[in-house]
């Protein structure tokens, strides 16, 4: 699971139990009224909310509704690999491997936060790259001082 992943699930989350909080928080209110001969009546307050507590439930409905769906759509791109890319995964291994998962995971990427994020050496992530270039796999494309690496 990466970054995004998990703050969307980690806000939809969030937005659900604050929904389910003020939905459940004010339910079976019950007002006791003391009539003049002295019986007690007995009766049940709906649950109404204001104007400000209406606004702030949609705002948490469409923040947990968008959430939710850029978790599902970041999910859902995992699941849509072409025959090609898994055949290619299959057959690649080590740093390869997870350098070429990580530019699909990303679609394009700057060849300098490679190795920042994967934690390889400069030279390595050239090298590696260099080969998956030469398998057709990516495109290097110029980009300042370095490169962009995109999925071909």
């Amino acid at each position: 699971m990466n970054k995004r992943e998990a703050i969307s699930l980690g806000l939809f989350l969030v937005t659900i139990l604050l929904i389910g909080f003020i939905l459940f928080s004010g339910i079976n209110k019950e007002v006791i009224i003391k009539m003049e001969n002295g019986k007690f009546f007995h009766s049940e307050i709906p649950a109404n909310f204001s104007v400000p507590i209406t606004i702030f439930l949609m705002i948490l409905t469409g923040i947990a509704s968008l959430s939710f769906y850029y978790y599902i759509s970041d999910f859902s791109k995992k699941a849509t690999l072409t025959n090609k890319q898994r055949l290619t995964i299959n057959m690649l291994e080590g740093d390869i491997k997870k350098v070429y998962l990580h530019i699909l995971e990303k679609e394009e990427c700057i060849q300098k936060d490679l190795v920042y994020e994967l934690e390889l050496p400069k030279t390595k992530v050239t090298r590696i790259l260099d080969k998956l270039e030469e398998k057709k796999l990516i495109k290097r494309i110029s980009y300042g001082n370095t490169n962009k690496v995109v999925l071909k």
